[in-house]
């Protein structure tokens, strides 16, 4: 009977090339949507600018949206390489060289203030919201990569593109940026909206490319969610959660649902009141 390891090793060398494909789809889909944020950060941070309480803290908002024009290439290059990072690192077994390493731990191990407090619960409730909202596609999408990986679970930081490795490569690429925290906590909502909430297609293709390669081609993955039961047309939390966003944005101004989604997100899951200071709208002190 073959060991694990050995049966690792041929599984890593039959499914490397098919690996290597989701990765590229993985990367022009992400890329794509990266795009879509930038070309509304400029919108979302003069929105924040104009109601700013004093010249000083309206400047600081110019001055982001100046930085981010300039450099968001930078970031979107980062990201793309914390993606790839993290699928050809799949295949790793030591976790010191696991690009998916929890950022969020890392923060919170170095709390020092309230911005990094709000920092470290707007990425996990982040996370935490966007897995449960494609909770059906991230589920059958383990089962497989379990299979690739020789029988072996994957860890849940360690699955490729899920949101915390999408979370942590975007936070990790905007680090570069040296945004102040109120800023970085409006781009992550953005991330949130643009990126996170709209993966659906994204893991379905992915679940699909390894079903087509003969990865569990009968696995059932629909998992009952008795909030959605009463959704029309079969509808999956996350489809709805997008339709309803895009109607909010365009019925008010995206600074007002960013404030509201960065509460949201502030929002412990202990239920703990956000620091509300701390989250940039700028007619708060």
């Amino acid at each position: 009977m073959p060991s694990p390891e050995s049966r690792k090793s041929k599984y890593q060398t039959q499914f490397q090339p098919l690996m290597s494909r989701c990765k590229d789809m993985v990367l022009v889909y992400v890329s794509a949507l990266l795009t879509e944020l930038f070309a509304n950060t400029d919108k979302a941070l003069m929105s924040f600018a104009q109601k700013a309480e004093n010249d000083l803290m309206q400047n600081r908002f110019f001055e982001a949206i100046s930085l981010i024009r300039n450099r968001h290439g930078l970031v979107e290059h980062e990201f793309r390489e914390q993606i790839s990072a993290g699928f050809d690192n799949f295949w790793a077994r030591k976790r010191d060289s696991d690009p998916f390493s929890d950022l969020s731990s890392d923060i919170e191990l170095e709390l020092v203030d309230d911005d990094s407090m709000d920092q470290t619960t707007a990425i996990e409730n982040m996370v935490s919201k966007a897995t449960i909202g494609h909770r059906s596609q991230l589920y059958a999408l383990s089962q497989r990569l379990a299979v690739i990986n020789g029988g072996e679970a994957i860890e849940k930081n360690r699955t490729p593109a899920s949101p915390q490795h999408l979370v942590n490569a975007f936070a990790s690429a905007i680090d570069s940026l040296g945004l102040e925290s109120n800023i970085k906590l409006i781009v992550l909502a953005l991330f949130n909206k643009y990126v996170l909430q709209q993966l659906g297609s994204l893991y379905e293709d992915f679940n699909n490319n390894l079903k087509d390669a003969g990865v569990l081609p009968h696995l059932r993955h629909t998992i009952r969610n008795p909030q959605a039961a009463g959704q029309r047309g079969g509808k999956d939390g996350s489809t709805q959660q997008t339709e309803d966003q895009n109607a909010v944005t365009s019925e008010q101004d995206l600074g007002e649902e960013l404030f509201d989604s960065i509460i949201g997100l502030l929002a412990s899951r202990r239920g703990s009141p956000p620091h509300r200071h701390s989250t940039a709208r700028p007619s708060v002190s």
